[in-house]
């Protein structure tokens, strides 16, 4: 049998888990206690699913861990190295887990309140002594922070080196992002957020983060491979696997970006071993091995959510990512640093959790699929799983509700990054059953309704629709509850930008073709281009240059762009985008001068009424590029950490 075909009837038996219909309601369940777990079965599962995931994928490595009741399974797949050989294993090499780091944030703090030292609701500026946060607007809680609703735009002035290397307090005194949203009113991914609520415990506890991390919560534990920021390895520990980054179809090994200042939102490196400890802490109610670091009740409120606006959808349950498995709450966080990818899911109500993480990030699918398919399996086995909802009586009309087009609310608002947004693009479009079609820059999927505006895709995820005071949907919610989106206006079109764009160079080269048919033409008897006429024309083929080449310079950018890596991050922006800036910035200059030699061209010219129209055509092309670079922050818009 050939590995393709293996890799289908592998994905094939995967994914029919986790849609095999529940078992009949006349048969009881069996408890996850008494439920008969074998593990081998669950690892000759994964094991298959493991294989048709790096076979399908340039992945060179892959660790899994997974936990039912008391047993643990700890593997790898692959390599860690390519170069040097060397497999990867479950307790032998370190992988980095990116924002999966932030459930030990929001661990910490639900310590901390359990102590009385914090309270989820006070302003953090209660408790911040290096700075104040806030910029004088609405207060910022640590509940808001928990749940990613502190209303602030994205920040993408983390990733650079030069607040990287500024002490914590610092670094996001200089990078606090805009609140562009009221607290509490949407879920909008924070980076910065979970890095101010590192600053809190360092500075209620009068410990760093560093020190708190291991001290009280690592140690304790037994999770003794762990590292938080690389630098922190010792010779005694695994060692951290490569990293790839895919050209070409082929591995690659990337470079590092050291996050610093910001580490506790995402520089975590971890075993697939120690990952199990993390998952059984969590599923005994904060305690390991006689260990506990915070009360039973404490641990029961940190899986409950903070805001209740979708609760048949997924949201954020104290930092943690809270969505459905066949019908079984499940808790977790995923991450991506540095070309790693990392999910880590786990379900109390069946005991049982699964790690995953890669070691190139060329798709999604191995280590952010893996968990669920797997936790799939588990459920189905001890008899867990439930039906999907039948699909409302009006799900026709909340379908025409929810269609239309979003962005994301997590993006940067202003500057040049705020055209990043635009990969973030959601459109639903409405069927007569019901259900939605969605497309987005992943592909199209099927979105079946499965409640009162609540749609599932083919692999169980839900999404749901938000709606305002006067009963629109105003937003939508992700599986995974980390993110929302707003429907699109026209300041934050991207279609805008492209059809200005497309106006511009139109008109542009119709201003070449207009000279080139001028040559070969004889003036008309008493009648001749004036001065003024003269200098009209060789400004507008000036202009015309210029959009032709801002637009290239802009594509060749985006281009450069598109195969990102944490490599760009050293040299931001990079010199063909910074070109593409000071393109358009001539072009909204050359805008303005077009509007102005209307003057002229109408009187002064010599021109005919059809070249009149002409050039007041181009002026008008100019000026809604012009918008359209201004409004995308492409002109004068600046660029973080600038």
């Amino acid at each position: 049998m050939s590995v393709s075909i293996f890799t289908a009837f592998a994905l094939a038996a995967a994914l029919s888990v986790a849609q095999e219909p529940a078992a009949p309601e006349t048969a009881a369940p069996e408890t996850p206690e008494a439920a008969a777990r074998d593990l081998a079965a669950v690892e000759l599962f994964t094991d298959g699913l493991a294989a048709a995931f790096l076979s399908e994928h340039p992945i060179p490595g892959l660790i899994v861990s997974v936990v039912s009741g008391d047993e643990t399974l700890a593997k790898g797949y692959g390599h860690s190295d390519l170069e040097a050989g060397r497999a990867a294993g479950g307790d032998d090499v370190r992988f980095e887990i990116g924002s999966t780091s932030k459930t030990f944030i929001w661990t910490a703090v639900m310590m901390l309140e359990a102590e009385g030292v914090l309270d989820l609701h006070a302003d953090v500026n209660t408790y911040l002594t290096s700075f104040q946060a806030g910029r004088g607007g609405e207060p910022i809680t640590l509940a808001q922070l928990m749940s990613h609703r502190p209303g602030l735009e994205d920040s993408f002035a983390i990733f650079l080196p030069e607040f990287a290397a500024l002490p914590r307090h610092e670094a996001l005194a200089r990078t606090e992002p805009r609140q562009v949203m009221g607290r509490g009113a949407a879920t909008a991914y924070s980076n910065w957020g979970t890095v101010l609520a590192a600053q809190v415990i360092e500075d209620v506890s009068g410990l760093s983060y560093r020190d708190f991390l291991y001290a009280r919560i690592l140690e304790p534990l037994g999770m003794t491979a762990t590292t938080f920021l690389e630098g922190d390895a010792r010779p005694d520990q695994p060692p951290l696997s490569v990293s790839y980054h895919i050209r070409g179809g082929a591995p690659v090994a990337a470079a590092r970006l050291d996050i610093g200042a910001f580490g506790p939102a995402g520089s975590m490196a971890s075993t697939a071993a120690d990952m199990a400890r993390w998952m059984r802490f969590h599923l005994n109610g904060g305690e390991l091995g006689g260990v506990r670091l915070m009360p039973a009740e404490s641990h029961a409120r940190m899986l409950t959510r903070l805001y209740d606006d979708r609760p048949g959808g997924a949201d954020m349950a104290h930092g943690f990512m809270h969505w459905q498995v066949a019908g079984v709450d499940v808790y977790g966080h995923g991450g991506a640093i540095n070309e790693f990818l990392t999910m880590m899911a786990f379900a109390p109500e069946l005991g049982a959790g699964v790690f995953a993480s890669q070691n190139a990030s060329p798709a999604m699918t191995p280590a952010f699929r893996l968990p669920d398919l797997v936790l799939a399996r588990l459920i189905d086995e001890a008899g867990l799983a439930r039906e999907p909802g039948a699909a409302p009586d009006n799900a026709a009309d909340s379908a025409r509700d929810a269609a239309g087009r979003y962005l994301a609310n997590r993006r940067v608002h202003a500057g040049v990054e705020r055209l990043f947004a635009a990969g973030g693009l959601l459109s639903l479009t409405a069927e007569e059953d019901g259900a939605l079609t969605a497309a987005s820059a992943m592909g199209a999927e099927r979105l079946a309704p499965v409640g009162p505006d609540l749609w599932q895709d083919r692999h169980g995820r839900r999404y749901a629709a938000i709606r305002g005071p006067d009963g629109s949907v105003t937003g939508i919610a992700d599986a995974l509850g980390v993110h929302t989106y707003e429907r699109v206006g026209v300041s934050t079109d991207p279609n805008l930008l492209v059809m200005a764009a497309g106006g511009a160079l139109l008109m542009s080269l119709t201003v070449w073709l207009g000279l080139w048919r001028r040559l070969g033409a004889r003036p008309a008897p008493g009648r001749g281009e004036t001065v003024r006429g003269r200098a009209v024309s060789v400004f507008d083929l000036a202009a015309a240059v210029l959009v032709i080449a801002c637009l290239v310079t802009l594509g060749a950018a985006l281009a450069g762009m598109s195969d990102f890596s944490m490599e760009l991050m050293k040299d931001y922006p990079p010199p063909l985008l910074r070109a593409a800036m000071a393109l358009s910035g001539a072009v909204v200059i050359a805008a303005v001068l077009a509007a102005a030699a209307m003057v002229p061209a109408i009187a002064m010219s010599g021109w005919s009424i059809w070249r009149k129209a002409h050039h007041g055509l181009f002026a008008l092309a100019l000026a809604a590029f012009a918008w359209a670079l201004v409004n995308w922050g492409l002109a004068f818009g600046g660029h973080a950490g600038g």
